[in-house]
């Protein structure tokens, strides 16, 4: 028996406010903390997808993934992946966030295009803490990624891959 996973497709271009958990695939190997909906800044209406490194204490170097529907770039004019991260290291912890280009449906993130890859004091947007990180409206960056070497491929995702070194909450 083969198990086969055919992803939801999307038009070009799209948004995703996080107002809701998107219907994207969420793959978490070890069960625990995965990534979830959450208020930012504490209190306020602002919502974003969390990975909860802070309390996950079972497994160093567990990675959960957020993986879009598929999309096709053959006809775009120009392709950029924007973003918004906040992360706040603990104490000396890198916790990283990759973003993986993902061609004809395939799972395998060993196999996609690394787009985008920052850990620890590189992927920080704040100081380093020893609490709980909830990030503040200054505590945020805006990453863009050209993807325009793309442009003319079908069937591709992008996988948003969190790397747990026991440190702290990324958004």
């Amino acid at each position: 028996e083969q198990n086969v996973f055919v992803p939801k497709n999307i038009s070009v271009p799209f948004i995703e406010t996080f107002n809701t958990i998107p219907d994207w695939s969420i793959i978490n190997p070890d069960q625990n903390y995965t990534r979830d909906l959450a208020n930012t800044p504490e209190g306020g209406t602002n919502t974003a997808m969390k990975m909860e490194f802070f309390n996950y204490e079972d497994h160093l170097g567990e990675l959960d993934l957020l993986i879009t529907p598929a999309f096709d770039l053959t006809d775009a004019p120009a392709a950029l992946l924007k973003f918004d991260v906040a992360y706040a290291r603990f104490q000396s912890s890198d916790d990283g966030l990759k973003v993986v280009l993902l061609s004809d449906c395939g799972l395998d993130i060993s196999s996609g295009i690394v787009v985008y890859d920052k850990a620890g004091a590189t992927l920080a947007t704040t100081s380093s803490t020893t609490s709980d990180f909830v990030p503040a409206n200054d505590q945020w960056r805006k990453e863009a990624v050209d993807l325009s070497a793309y442009i003319g491929q079908a069937n591709l995702q992008l996988a948003f891959v969190g790397f747990n070194d026991w440190g702290n909450n990324l958004y």
